[in-house]
């Protein structure tokens, strides 16, 4: 039987700190002087314009910057899969916690019947996704009905994963983590025996692709 557990670390872009020369380009909205002095933030005056607001600028990685994605990705694999990534120095120090040969991506996957193919995972910005079979022991178990599996015996890739994110200082979403399930949603899809679009986000794609025939015409987006 294919299980899955899944992580989503929390506020990823914002773990990154931009380059100050970076920094000019993600302005924020004009904040007054004298409310961020009600908050203990003292402005200096150089920084204060003639209407009393200063331009604050965002320091973390934005969401929207078109290299954002690209970078998030990047880290969250030279953390993940240390002395064997692509990463820093700093990166490469690290144990790797997962093996890059055993990644599946549109581009790449492990070759069946090797070492890797079982030990599938799945990296994408900021979730991670693990994959394994464990033997069904017994008769095909009932609907909603879990079947005793017979106990994996190395230590698991997914609590090293989740050791690795402590050590690092990167937060997952309680509400994220899931442990190995048969029946499991990831990156919007679902697995139960196989893999297939969430019922209730095709029903929303339905939804919405049966009132734009009634209406006759869609603006372009």
């Amino acid at each position: 039987m294919l299980e899955m557990a899944k992580a989503d670390a929390a506020d990823f872009f914002h773990t990154f700190r931009t380059a100050a020369e970076l920094q000019r380009l993600f302005g924020l909205r004009p904040v007054s002087a004298k409310a961020l002095e009600k908050h203990g933030i003292t402005v200096p005056a150089d920084q204060v314009d003639d209407a009393g607001n200063t331009h604050p600028r965002l320091s973390t990685l934005p969401m929207g910057f078109v290299a954002a994605p690209a970078i998030a990705q990047g880290a969250h694999e030279s953390v993940l899969y240390g002395a064997e990534g692509a990463g820093s120095d700093e990166a490469r120090a690290l144990a790797p916690a997962l093996d890059p040969a055993s990644r599946l991506s549109s581009r790449r996957q492990p070759e069946i019947d090797t070492p890797a193919a079982k030990k599938p995972h799945v990296i994408v910005i900021d979730d991670v996704l693990y994959f394994r079979q464990v033997p069904i022991t017994g008769a095909r178990h009932a609907e909603g009905v879990q079947p005793a599996v017979e106990p994996t015996v190395q230590p698991d890739p997914f609590q090293r994963v989740l050791a690795r994110y402590d050590g690092v200082n990167i937060r997952t979403k309680p509400s994220k983590v899931h442990d190995y399930a048969s029946t499991q949603v990831g990156l919007g899809n679902l697995l139960d025996n196989e893999f297939r679009t969430v019922p209730d986000t095709y029903a929303e794609i339905c939804g919405e692709v049966y009132a734009m025939r009634r209406c006759g015409w869609a603006r372009p987006r």
